[in-house]
């Protein structure tokens, strides 16, 4: 039932009172029904998406209405300050971060929004008009005045709730009074004043005053858990008056559209992120009580708030749909209906279910080919019938998905039922002869929380289904350049500087702006010689018709940023993900390096000799470096092989190590070398040792010329390891321009920030130390806005691939596999039981020891709590879940696995892939302990050559050990009791 509210005929604005934002009235729908019934119109504000700052509406002391800009500790929020008070915006000196404008009581705003959005540098957004008027967007400072002069309430005050501004509404006696609070903390009162809107004194005189009243449900709702008494006593006191003529059942109705509109409406808010969903998600089960309801008489759905809220997000590219069904929908749809619009939802669930396919494809045959049509099925649909709608719908139609959506999720309570909800996407450009796979799955919903998995599957379905039908048609396969990355949660698609060819990558929302900046500069910098790409070419010596065949565009932009570092004296951080190519960009790098200046050296220190220093070797290779510059490998085991030119393979080997000894014992740069290629386990010896010394010794013969390049850097950053000493001391003796630094995780020991020194400007090297200290101690907060300030600087980049299209499939193995695991587990578990059976047998002697020892403690005069936490401190081997039993279970599992992964990674590669492979553990712990001596020093890399390869038995023996080893704390001393 549709209930109509008068309109002023003369009005077509819905205006924010006191402000000249505005949009155009609700208009009607083909069923004559106004839009905005029972509902407040939207009106455009202005707001960032970035988070950069926060435009709210304002009262003054002197009740002037204005606007306050609250602007978020970043660079971004510093522009917006920037831009705004250049604007007419007064900054408040009391209060860092806040301006203000001011405009004349009772005189028109002499701005509009578009007005607003360009000064401060924002965005015009629609936003729900009871969204704009609530607490939340108004900061009054006017209440203090008005609220002194109130007096107090007479007799004892019982709180009824909150009204939209978040104020605590009060009754006393006859009267009503806000409970306010002035900036000291103290307590004053305001009475009731009959020029107030009713809502804020929770008084119902009209259907209008319930979008307040359910306004301030939701400031409660944030607050906490909003029960049936506290809604009970809100209905008392909205119909206290008895003058609204409508029945209590009727306004609980109602109040319930209104906070499920306004809940829809704040998990839209930011370009309907994942914090809008979570924050609409928190007011949802708070308001639980009311905003949830089972279904009605008639069995169509009558759903929950988040639900609603699923179906609104996965639906947000319409503005018009062709609806159907119950309207406790209606917070769920665009506010214009149409027979022939783009989007459809249809309630069919109280349709015989032989039926269903047939009715979906009559409702279908009037919709344009592109769109989404979104049925609701019934609950107990026979599998048959539920066979022969996929298959009829996903030959003719894109099925972006079907969900089965559990009955508190769809409605919020128990009471109601499951759902079944079918998306159907855009027509097929020709009928399909079979059913594609992905129609015959059915996604389950069975918490909240999975429905916003429900909606990132429906959006990327949608997506795949538009491309699949575009290269069918012939418009997509042709269609060079084509860029198929969106913008999700988290990250943009990054817009290169470089024309070298199609970018592949994403940014992250964080770093997008102060990236951008920071290329604007590498653009000012490189237009004399051409762009970017041209200056780039230049320094690798080629032209630039070739450059895009040796690097992407993200490669070409990180070594123009580079360049124009090293021009300003600074170091260089490539954070790139791994598999985005920061080994081609870093080669690139020592490339212009050497060509820029004969005599000039490169020492390119990575991770693995037998892994990282071969692909180093390509990427050189790749940039023309093989042949123009000679290349020694000074680590243990390295092997690079490449084509001879006449059919054969020629292997270049790393120096024995009789030779590396030489070099390094020698202190001097290899004769006939330009680069030199290591590892950081060469230098893990005390500052002393010749090859620490090697190090600190070409440094200071570099005299400017040599370049140090720290590919996973990351292995440097412990400053009381060996390892970083050492690098730090050479970096010491570099200028800061001869330093670069790659990893994507450069923050992965934040108490080793300082080895990134060289990245700032090191005008004042107290304020460098200061910045690190606090990036070391501030935890995530401070390493991002470290990571911020260095992008927007132009001294690193990071770019990600887009991993919101990941998919995930799960490899079975086969009869023959599976038997063979369960034969080895067989054999296995004795090895577990008796471990367990040791591990108990030590639990009941250390539990004698703690309790002899407890009764000599007391014995002694000792407090008994004293006693308990001395004897407390008692450890011992022990089965729990994470112990080294569960942990050695998970490693064997994990053994057994290896040939069935190993040859899924052969078929990737096979089909041109290049596969990343994850473990749950590298068993570092095992390794670490046999890369010791027996002295407890770390062995070099020869040595390490001599350990035998490693088995699943060296894992079980070391396990076995902590599990029967026991460490114990009595009498002072420390005794080490060794049980096997």
């Amino acid at each position: 039932m549709f209930r109509h509210r008068r309109e002023n005929p003369n009005a077509g604005q819905h205006t924010v009172p006191g402000f000249g934002f505005s949009r155009a009235a609700s208009t009607m729908s083909d069923a004559g029904h106004p839009e905005g019934s029972m509902r407040m119109a939207d009106v455009n504000w202005v707001t960032f998406p970035g988070g950069e700052a926060v435009l709210k509406r304002l009262l003054d002391g002197q009740g002037n209405p204005g606007l306050l800009l609250r602007v978020a500790g970043t660079p971004e929020g510093a522009e917006v300050a920037r831009k705004a008070e250049a604007s007419g915006f007064e900054p408040r000196p009391s209060l860092p971060g806040l301006l203000t404008m001011v405009f004349a009581r009772g005189r028109k705003v002499p701005y509009s929004t578009s007005d607003i959005a360009e000064m401060v540098g924002g965005t015009i957004t629609p936003v729900a008009r009871e969204r704009i008027l609530s607490g939340d967007m108004l900061v009054d400072l006017s209440r203090v005045a008005r609220a002194r002069a109130s007096g107090t309430p007479p007799g004892p005050v019982e709180a009824i709730g909150l009204n939209l501004r978040g104020q605590e509404v009060c009754k006393a006696g006859d009267e009503r009074f806000l409970r306010l609070q002035d900036d000291e903390g103290r307590t004053f009162w305001r009475r009731e004043n009959d020029a107030d809107q009713p809502a804020l004194w929770l008084r119902a005189k009209g259907p209008g005053d319930l979008a307040g009243i359910a306004a301030g449900l939701i400031r409660m709702a944030g607050k906490g858990r909003v029960g049936p008494a506290r809604i009970e006593a809100i209905l008392d006191a909205a119909l206290e008056d008895g003058n609204l003529g409508m029945e209590r059942a009727d306004v609980a109705q109602e109040l319930r559209g209104e906070m499920l509109r306004q809940i829809v409406a704040r998990g839209m808010e930011n370009e309907a992120d994942a914090n809008a969903f979570h924050a609409a998600l928190r007011l949802s089960r708070n308001a639980g009580w009311l905003t949830a309801r089972a279904d009605n008489q008639q069995g169509d759905l009558d759903p929950g708030a988040m639900f609603t809220l699923m179906l609104r997000r996965a639906t947000r590219e319409y503005d018009e749909v062709d609806f159907a069904g119950h309207e406790g929908l209606d917070p769920a749809l665009p506010r214009l209906r149409g027979k022939d619009a783009r989007l459809q939802l249809h309630d069919l669930s109280g349709r015989d279910s032989a039926g269903v396919t047939d009715f979906a494809l009559n409702v279908l045959a009037r919709r344009p080919a592109s769109g989404t049509s979104v049925f609701i099925l019934p609950e107990h649909m026979a599998e048959a019938d539920m066979e022969a709608f996929r298959a009829r719908m996903a030959q003719s139609y894109g099925l972006e998905c079907v969900a089965d959506v559990s009955r508190v999720v769809s409605g919020g309570v128990v009471a109601s039922r499951d759902v079944h909800v079918a998306f159907v996407g855009d027509r097929r450009p020709e009928p399909l002869e079979g059913v594609p796979r992905a129609a015959l799955r059915t996604f389950s919903v069975r918490s909240f929380d999975e429905l916003l998995d429900l909606e990132r599957e429906i959006l990327r379905s949608r997506r795949r289904i538009r491309e699949f039908n575009l290269d069918e048609a012939g418009q997509l396969g042709p269609v060079e350049g084509a860029d198929d990355r969106d913008e999700n949660l988290r990250q943009r698609p990054y817009r290169p500087l470089s024309q070298a060819g199609e970018p592949f990558t994403m940014i992250p929302r964080a770093l997008e702006g102060a990236s951008m900046r920071a290329l604007e500069r590498v653009a000012d910098h490189a237009d004399p010689v051409g762009g970017v790409d041209a200056m780039v070419a230049n320094a690798m010596g080629c032209s630039v018709a070739e450059l895009g065949n040796v690097l992407t565009p993200e490669q070409v932009d990180a070594v123009g940023m580079r360049m124009v570092a090293a021009e300003r004296g600074r170091a260089f951080l490539e954070a790139d993900q791994t598999g985005v190519g920061k080994g081609r960009t870093l080669a690139a790098i020592m490339h212009g390096h050497l060509r820029d200046r004969p005599g000039r050296r490169c020492l390119y220190v990575t991770e693995s000799a037998e892994i990282n220093v071969p692909d180093v070797m390509r990427d050189i290779k790749a940039v023309s470096g093989l042949d123009r510059f000679r290349v020694k490998m000074l680590s243990a085991g390295s092997k690079f092989t490449e084509p001879d030119g006449e059919g054969g393979e020629v292997e270049i080997l790393s120096e024995s190590p009789r030779e590396r000894r030489r070099i390094f014992d020698s202190g001097e740069w290899p004769e006939d070398t330009e680069i030199v290629i290591t590892t950081y386990s060469q230098f893990n010896g005390r500052e002393d040792s010749p090859r620490a010394e090697w190090l600190a010794s070409v440094a200071d013969g570099g005299l400017g010329n040599l370049l140090l390049v720290m590919d996973e850097a990351h292995n440097a950053l412990n400053p009381k390891a060996n390892v970083g000493r050492n690098f730090r001391s050479m970096i010491d003796r570099l200028p800061p321009e001869n330093v670069v630094f790659a990893t994507g995780t450069p923050a992965r020991n934040p108490k080793g920030m300082a080895l990134y020194g060289p990245l700032l400007p090191g005008e004042d090297p107290t304020n460098d130390r200061a910045i690190l200290d606090a990036v070391a101690s501030g935890g995530q907060v401070a390493q991002e806005a470290f990571a911020t300030m260095l992008a927007d600087d132009g001294v690193m980049v990071r770019r990600d691939h887009d991993l919101s299209a990941t998919t995930y499939e799960v490899s079975l193995p086969d009869d023959r596999r599976m038997i063979e695991y369960q034969e080895a587990m067989d054999r296995f578990s004795p090895i577990v039981e008796a471990m367990i059976d040791a591990s108990v047998q030590i639990d009941r002697l250390l539990d004698r020891a703690r309790h002899r020892e407890f009764r000599g403690l007391i014995q002694d005069g000792m407090d008994p709590e004293f006693a308990r936490m001395r004897t407390a401190e008692r450890t011992g081997g022990s089965m729990s879940l994470g112990s080294p039993l569960s942990n050695l279970a998970r490693v064997t599992m994990n053994a057994l696995k290896v040939e069935q992964m190993a040859e899924t990674a052969i078929a990737e590669m096979e089909q041109g892939r290049k596969p990343l492979i994850v473990f749950h553990s590298t068993n570092a712990g095992v390794l670490e302990d046999a890369s010791r001596g027996p002295d407890g020093t770390r062995l070099d890399d020869d040595a390490l050559e001599e350990i035998p390869p490693m088995t699943i038995r060296d894992q079980v023996r070391r396990l076995h050990d902590r599990l029967l080893t026991s460490t114990v704390f009595l009498c002072n001393a420390l005794i080490a009791n060794d049980s096997h």
